[in-house]
């Protein structure tokens, strides 16, 4: 959540016979944190019995710190949490670190993120939360940040199948030289690995870009290719040429490693 209040919450919920569902909201517990903290809202509804409905949470509440934020849900009687698969960055699916009668505990949190069988899709809950939020704005890309803190620090585009590539454009007010473009692509921070070694079917990272075009503007503010890159794996790029000057740079992504979506970190200009 990066605005500075939220007014309601919708989730989508399978709710299998009448039921009392507690919900609460939390912060994130320290500055970085991607587990639950202070809680900040609580409230119980009754539910109608119903295969599929999505659930308004009202909440109007100020946001205290932007950041990673989490909803907890509790009921007597069992219910479903509808998932999305590859969800953006940041929306998970968390689990009790305290079950199945263990002694031992998480000293730090009492949730743990739930993973995912090896090489299948991360997975989170159906939800969405209004005023729609701009966490994954394009000016993320030009932050100090190319990894998580507490807030992705990322650019995503639209879903897409990539028949129309996606693009990012970077301007300036007026010409600079440069010479070297650095990208930092999404090494699949959203997925959660096995402790042990395990093979793979691929060697490529899906969140990472696989083709694009990296343009420059010229004189007449006509797009000129700088260079084209096929089949990349590296969730960092570093593209040195032959010094131009402009006042824009725009890069053209045409697929990546297996997602629907574009995903880059931040882009640096020396």
């Amino acid at each position: 959540i990066v605005s500075s209040k939220i007014q309601k919450l919708e989730i989508l919920l399978d709710i299998p016979r009448e039921s009392k569902i507690e919900f609460k909201l939390h912060q994130g517990s320290s500055n970085y944190s991607a587990f639950p903290g202070k809680c900040l809202f609580t409230d119980t509804i009754l539910l109608p019995k119903n295969s599929l409905q999505w659930v308004i949470i009202q909440l109007n509440k100020s946001i205290e710190k932007p950041g990673w934020h989490f909803i907890e849900l509790k009921s007597a009687h069992k219910f479903g949490i509808h998932s999305q698969n590859d969800p953006p960055p940041g929306v998970s699916f968390l689990q009790p670190t305290f079950k199945n009668s263990q002694k031992s505990k998480n000293p730090f949190s009492d949730f743990e993120p739930i993973q995912t069988k090896e090489e299948s899709e991360p997975i989170g809950p159906n939800l969405r939360a209004f005023p729609l939020q701009s966490a994954f704005s394009s000016s993320n890309v030009i932050n100090p940040f190319f990894r998580p803190t507490e807030v992705p620090n990322l650019w995503v585009s639209q879903n897409t199948d990539f028949k129309y590539a996606e693009f990012i454009e970077l301007t300036w007010a007026q010409k600079i030289s440069i010479s070297c473009v650095e990208i930092s692509f999404d090494a699949a921070f959203n997925f959660y690995y096995s402790n042990f070694p395990k093979s793979s079917s691929s060697n490529a990272i899906r969140s990472i870009v696989k083709d694009y075009n990296l343009f420059f503007t010229d004189n007449n503010g006509h797009g000129q290719k700088i260079l084209e890159v096929r089949n990349n794996q590296k969730p960092l790029v570093i593209h040195e040429f032959e010094k131009i000057e402009t006042a824009s740079i725009e890069i053209e992504i045409l697929s990546t490693n297996g997602i629907e979506r574009a995903q880059i970190f931040q882009v640096r200009v020396f």
